[in-house]
């Protein structure tokens, strides 16, 4: 009797987990609309910090990227796909600098703020450092 009662159940059980994959608001979804609604600025911000680890991001990478990307020389020349990427490197950095070129924070600070108000990049106050979910940063 208890196992009749117990295969019935899990049945019923397997019925219904089938039933809530089949939903189709899956988690690649709900990111997809996110990263769809973010200016180009913060969708290509995001993409980058796809290369880096999820955790421990900080202002400092980029700003310490932007402030020696003008005198970087490198020590052997630059094929073509390599100076289209330094090329572009360079003009991504550009956008959290002054026309100077001096680091902006607060043009930092307004992709960031964009990334965290669609819950995208969180914020630790004690390292001071972003971080992306695991899930959003695959």
């Amino acid at each position: 009797m208890y196992q009749d009662w117990c295969g019935g159940f899990l049945d019923k059980y397997w019925n219904y987990v089938q039933k809530i994959n089949d939903y189709q608001w899956t988690v690649y979804t709900t990111w997809a609309i996110s990263f769809e609604r973010l200016g180009s600025p913060a969708a290509k911000f995001l993409q980058l910090c796809s290369f880096l680890h999820h955790d421990g991001i900080s202002e400092a990478i980029f700003q310490n990227a932007a402030t020696n990307v003008g005198t970087y020389v490198p020590s052997l020349p630059l094929n073509n796909q390599e100076s289209d990427d330094f090329r572009m490197a360079k003009d991504f950095l550009s956008m959290f600098q002054t026309t100077d070129p001096v680091w902006d924070m607060q043009k930092f600070l307004k992709i960031i703020t964009e990334l965290c108000s669609y819950s995208l990049l969180d914020f630790d106050d004690r390292s001071q450092t972003y971080s992306i979910h695991p899930l959003v940063h695959t």
